[in-house]
């Protein structure tokens, strides 16, 4: 399943299904896949996505083994991904961020347990050469 995720629209139509033409999505497009190794969703654990100075938008997978969301951002604009955890089970969940554009997967996470909720997982730039990520550590 895929969802759409629009930064300027509010929050209650950011999680609904679209299925327009790409192209109004942004200049930049990611997908963000949710993955759970068990197969029962994350469990209450979730994953903030931010893009440019918007607020965050709260996202899981409240059941089955993945889901992917569309995401659009403009050039110049960033988007980050913070682990927010939130539920049991969290060493079933991870997540990746897949650059449309290029096919390049920009960042695949480590077990959910082995994320921190204090520090932003990765942070990317629309920009007119592709994307450039930016990652951040996060404690083992």
């Amino acid at each position: 399943m895929k969802k759409a995720i629009f930064p300027t629209v509010s929050k209650s139509i950011l999680l609904t299904a679209f299925f327009w033409s790409i192209n109004i999505l942004g200049q930049c497009q990611y997908e963000l896949t949710l993955l759970d190794s068990y197969g029962d969703g994350w469990n209450g654990n979730s994953i903030n996505v931010q893009v440019a100075g918007f607020a965050p938008s709260n996202l899981t997978l409240s059941s089955g083994s993945s889901i992917s969301y569309t995401i659009g951002i403009n050039l110049g604009e960033t988007i980050s991904f913070s682990w927010q955890a939130g539920g049991p089970f969290q060493d079933e969940c991870s997540y990746t961020v897949k650059d449309l554009f290029t096919g390049t997967v920009i960042y695949a996470s480590p077990l959910g347990n082995q994320m921190s909720t204090s520090t932003t997982q990765v942070t990317t730039q629309c920009s007119s050469t592709g994307t450039t990520p930016c990652l951040f550590t996060s404690p083992s």
